[in-house]
């Protein structure tokens, strides 16, 4: 009987034990988590101030970066563009002569071997080459420097790269009245190449060639 009081008495002062255990663990957490403002409230205002200010700082240069970023996009479009534009203006001189060499290979076509027509269409065609080919010199230059063009810019671009690197293998064909050319061919072939560059910049209209 003495055994049983005893350890009934125990058990509950047991239980007192940890129920007393638990605030003590309540205030050692609270306390941990007033440190850090404990630590601020005893700042000197200046550092208060300095904490307060970080966050619309940080916002600033955030904006600020971005906006440089788009400074920079800014100043690379309006450049491509002024690029784009000379390029443009070269490719229109070209344009005029190339039309003028077109005309001259169709006349070739049109005349018959051996006359005078046909003579005097061959050196004028053989004349021009000089001209389209001291015009490609400019257009060149200023096709070097474009880079980083939308894919549609770039794919006509491309294409009249390699149409004018084969249009000495065209001009010898032509100005020999070669018969695996029509004359339909022979338009076809300068109005690929004439029209390419119109796209490039403001269309120009056709001018008859100039007869020296």
């Amino acid at each position: 009987m003495c055994h049983t009081r005893l350890a009934r008495s125990q058990g509950p002062k047991q239980e007192d034990g940890d129920v007393s255990k638990r605030p003590k663990q309540a205030n050692a957490v609270m306390s941990r988590l007033r440190r850090p403002a404990g630590r601020l409230r005893d700042l000197p205002i200046w550092s208060k101030l300095g904490l307060i200010m970080l966050v619309p700082t940080l916002a600033t240069v955030i904006v600020g970066v971005n906006g440089l970023v788009d400074h920079i996009n800014d100043a690379n479009n309006a450049e491509r563009t002024r690029n784009l534009a000379a390029l443009s203006q070269s490719a229109g001189g070209l344009v005029d002569h190339l039309q003028n060499e077109r005309a001259y290979g169709v006349m070739i076509y049109s005349s018959k071997g051996g006359t005078p027509g046909r003579t005097a269409a061959v050196k004028s065609y053989n004349d021009e080459h000089a001209l389209v080919d001291a015009a490609k010199v400019p257009y060149a230059q200023q096709r070097q420097t474009l880079n980083d063009l939308p894919d549609n810019v770039n794919t006509l671009l491309v294409r009249l790269d390699n149409n004018l690197e084969d249009l000495p293998s065209v001009r010898s064909q032509v100005a020999n009245a070669n018969k695996q050319l029509t004359i339909d061919e022979v338009q076809d072939t300068y109005n690929k190449l004439i029209n390419d560059l119109l796209n490039v910049g403001t269309p120009r209209p056709s001018s008859p060639p100039t007869r020296r």
